[in-house]
């Protein structure tokens, strides 16, 4: 095998069960575990139950349908030691041969690589603050940018959005330009996707969504709902959690029903989640206080973060 060129040995994926053998410091009986899914080149997903370890792929045994054991040193022959791990995380065990997935924060590989879709004015304050909180949490975070520009108001933002958002297709053009970004970093390969968004962000990735974007979930935080091309019946394939607030003056309550109506007829899984009595804005503590129709609110805005990991637990394992 090329090392050079991040190639994968096949796997053989009908593999039911792995016995890990961890090192004798850690006291920790060999578990027995079944099959879950297969994703990704090289990669192969189990269930696991344990808090997130980094293991040598050396020192996992498989067992396969007919009941052959195989060490992880026969499924990683040819392969740089740098490039052969296991992932046990909670919900989930990856086994990848290849390239390496990106590390976290908090030192350990990410369980995704999740795209986060910032307000309209751009990137920075509080955006980065939940992709901080992604990398705390396992995830592969990247912030896009809609304007490859910082605007200095909120009045040069709107002019800004009034440029990339032209027509329809030209927002979805310009949007779709930060997934090439993100699955273009090597710290991504081999990584599944999901995106989540802020008020124009929130719009964003229902936009994806809509149009079937290779995402296995998308989040929107008061984004708003509306749009000009409407999912088809089957497009869209990712999950999909609206956070939003009951109370946003930008999303009356003709818009949820007509969102509801829309994923229903295209034949999405789709959460809905509305607080009442909450604004626009209401996950960003810094929202403007001479803007009636924005308000934070601790209180939705820890449930609603605390509802996407709870999908990304569900999605991800």
């Amino acid at each position: 095998m090329d090392e050079s060129e991040g190639m994968a040995p096949r796997l053989d994926i009908s593999l039911l069960a792995f016995f890990a053998l961890l090192p004798a410091s850690a006291q920790a009986a060999p578990a027995r575990v079944t099959l879950a899914t297969s994703s990704g080149k090289g990669a192969v997903t189990v269930r696991w139950n344990v808090p997130v370890r980094v293991v040598n792929a050396r020192q996992v045994w498989f067992v396969s349908r007919a009941g052959r054991r195989l060490h992880g040193r026969e499924l990683t022959r040819g392969v740089r030691r740098s490039h052969a791990f296991a992932v046990l995380a909670r919900g989930s065990l990856h086994l990848r041969v290849g390239r390496r997935a990106a590390r976290t924060r908090t030192g350990h590989w990410a369980r995704a690589a999740v795209l986060v879709y910032p307000t309209i004015m751009n990137q920075g304050g509080s955006a980065l603050d939940k992709a901080a909180s992604l990398a705390e949490h396992g995830y592969l975070a990247f912030v896009a940018d809609f304007y490859g520009k910082a605007p200095a108001t909120f009045e040069q933002s709107r002019e800004f959005a009034g440029e990339i958002r032209a027509t329809p297709e030209d927002f979805r053009r310009r949007i779709r330009r930060a997934i090439a970004a993100l699955v273009e970093l090597p710290d991504a390969a081999g990584l599944p996707l999901a995106a989540i968004g802020f008020c124009m962000g929130g719009g964003a990735v229902l936009e994806l969504a809509r149009e079937g974007a290779p995402m296995e979930a998308v989040v929107s935080f008061h984004g708003l709902l509306g749009t000009d091309l409407p999912a088809e019946p089957g497009k869209v394939s990712a999950r999909v959690l609206v956070c939003h607030g009951d109370a946003d003056p930008m999303v009356p309550r003709s818009q949820v029903v007509s969102f509801w109506e829309e994923m229903d007829a295209a034949g999405a899984n789709w959460h809905f989640h509305s607080y009442g009595g909450v604004k626009h804005g209401f996950t960003n503590p810094n929202s403007p206080p001479d803007n009636p129709a924005v308000g934070y609110d601790a209180s939705a805005d820890r449930q609603s973060w605390a509802a996407m990991f709870e999908l990304f637990d569900e999605v991800f394992g």
